[in-house]
């Protein structure tokens, strides 16, 4: 009998997991439902990942709440779907930042808008795309408003522009408010536009 009791521990104990992890997804889907209505074509789906799909202004968009882990915490990621050949990386530039710029490791490009310039740490891998695309105001005031909006960074991966955002398990549902995603959803489609 004695035997049976870690197993039998460890079976409540998935069972617990699993009915959790089950919660925080209907969650996430009721979080996304008043946003997919906003959208067009927009669709919640998905059973171990609540994703949002639909399309804003003729761009493919993409909402995913994550529920985070052992070692990373919920976050939000917003895609919006654009074939270019410019890949950039935008972040906040911090201390630590400066200091590897000063170092020589890394090399960021300067759009001659000093508050832009010193607030932003700009990584592109063709100058000249990057400084036509960055030089326009209504680019930057987009870029702006998604790290206004408490995003960390903002990336091209293949054929797409990501935000990402750390969150909180009970800030979640503020975060996935259609207000503050429908405005970097609108930013990103903005830096779409006028991407290369």
């Amino acid at each position: 009998m004695e035997q049976l009791i870690p197993p039998l521990i460890m079976v409540v104990i998935a069972i617990v997991v699993f009915l959790l992890v089950k919660s925080n997804l209907q969650k996430y889907r009721e979080y996304l439902l008043p946003l997919s209505r906003q959208l067009d074509n927009g669709v919640v789906a998905g059973s171990f990942n609540v994703v949002l799909t639909g399309r804003r202004e003729g761009y493919e968009v993409r909402v995913e709440p994550h529920m985070g882990g052992k070692n990373s915490p919920p976050s939000i990621v917003v895609i919006v779907f654009k074939e270019s050949p410019l890949t950039f990386a935008i972040t906040t530039e911090g201390k630590f930042d400066r200091m590897l710029k000063s170092m020589g490791i890394f090399k960021e490009i300067q759009v001659g808008d000093p508050d832009f310039d010193e607030k932003y740490l700009l990584r592109v891998g063709d100058e000249g795309m990057g400084r036509m695309l960055l030089s326009n105001s209504e680019v930057r005031d987009a870029i702006a408003r998604v790290f206004d909006l408490g995003y960390e960074s903002l990336r091209t991966y293949r054929n797409q522009i990501r935000a990402h955002k750390r969150t909180g398990t009970f800030q979640m549902q503020s975060d996935l408010a259609p207000d503050k995603v429908l405005a970097v959803i609108e930013s990103m489609v903005t830096i779409a536009r006028h991407m290369p």
